[in-house]
């Protein structure tokens, strides 16, 4: 077992035996140095945090997106936010029933194309074209996108571990890739990217063509299913509801703003 993997076990135990005879506390694991500026998921987070303050106690440890995952399997009060629900995922986590965050489509951004259509298959890009493509290693991109990448996985470059997603950035700011597949929003509001937007373009991939929900998703524990049920109750209130919306319109241009509103307010009327 990594010696990293056992410190995080040690560390997050001890928190244990800290809030043993106190509230009932919660580890939020996450790689969030690896978003931008655009990561207003972690601010709204600790908005959420402070609304139930008085029920549980909250602490952080950054990690990889796939140790997060063991720690959440491993231990009964882990919690990790923004992330896609799936079959696979739901076996091994409780999940919100409302997301915090709503997102257009992941796109494949290229870097210098040309002559490639607006919509492409990611298969036929790597095939056909040649292109070298980055995802993050246990990042999900969407249950149908999550199947094709299964099946061309060895023909992708694969980043993991620490900060993987802002390493695929530089790597493609670089020239070391071709293209990536990413949020457009993420990569225009990332500080540390200086291309000209004029050698990007940004293409919608055929198994990507719906928006994407990120969930908080805790252990599947007594603890867990605890925060869980707190966190639906003011996810659903309306005051946040509101807030929600603006935080998730706010990184997108003007022209996502009205899909995005529609989209909340069905997820809480259904």
């Amino acid at each position: 077992m990594p010696r990293i993997y056992v410190f995080l076990i040690t560390l997050l135990a001890s928190f244990q035996l800290l809030a043993r005879d106190s509230k009932p506390e919660i580890i939020f694991v996450s790689d969030n140095q690896a978003s931008p500026s655009i990561d207003f998921a972690s601010a709204y987070l600790y908005r959420l945090q402070s609304q139930l303050s008085h029920k549980i106690s909250f602490d952080s440890v950054r990690s990889s997106h796939r140790r997060e995952w063991r720690l959440l399997t491993d231990l009964p009060n882990v919690c990790v936010y923004n992330k896609v629900k799936n079959s696979q995922r739901e076996l091994l986590a409780e999940f919100t029933q409302y997301p915090i965050t709503v997102f257009p489509p992941n796109r494949l951004i290229v870097f210098n194309a040309k002559g490639l259509p607006y919509s492409v298959s990611l298969t036929d890009m790597v095939n056909t074209h040649k292109l070298r493509v980055g995802i993050v290693e246990g990042r999900s991109y969407g249950e149908a996108l999550d199947q094709e990448i299964a099946t061309i996985k060895p023909q992708l470059v694969v980043l993991s571990g620490y900060l993987s997603a802002m390493r695929l950035r530089e790597m493609f700011m670089q020239g070391k890739l071709d293209a990536i597949i990413e949020y457009s929003a993420v990569l225009l509001h990332d500080e540390n990217i200086n291309i000209p937007i004029e050698h990007l373009s940004f293409h919608q991939l055929s198994n990507a063509k719906e928006f994407i929900y990120g969930y908080i998703a805790c252990s599947k524990s007594r603890e867990g299913k605890y925060a869980i049920k707190l966190f639906n109750q003011q996810l659903h209130l309306k005051s946040n509801i509101e807030e929600l919306i603006k935080v998730n319109q706010a990184p997108f241009p003007e022209t996502e703003h009205k899909a995005i509103e529609n989209t909340f307010k069905k997820l809480h009327t259904d």
